[in-house]
């Protein structure tokens, strides 16, 4: 009987620590390519995060320049990362997306 329970034991000890590896496994700001590639110069912040969601951080480079970043990062496909910078609220410079993205 006590064999038994120490199974048990063990494979909720195990499920445990799968589950929680699965759940630190995903971090950022989910986005597809095919979000990023609707992102167009002049375009709004407003209409960017329409878009892409929430940024992952927003910082101001300089006195007039904010620079978006959004951080996909999954255990299962790896890490993404995608970038608009924006002076006076219009995207300013968006990186191409390949097409094989």
């Amino acid at each position: 009987m006590a064999a038994v329970d120490q199974v048990h034991g063990m494979r909720r000890f195990i499920s445990l620590i799968v589950f929680c590896a699965a759940l630190t496994g995903c971090a950022g700001t989910p986005f597809s390519w095919e979000s990023a590639r609707k992102v167009k110069l002049g375009m709004t912040t407003k209409q960017v995060v329409e878009i892409m969601g929430q940024p992952t951080s927003a910082t101001w480079r300089d006195n007039d320049t904010q620079v978006y970043v959004w951080v996909d990062s999954n255990a299962f496909t790896g890490v993404k990362s995608f970038s608009v910078h924006f002076t006076n609220r219009k995207a300013t410079s968006v990186p191409p997306i390949p097409d094989g993205y």
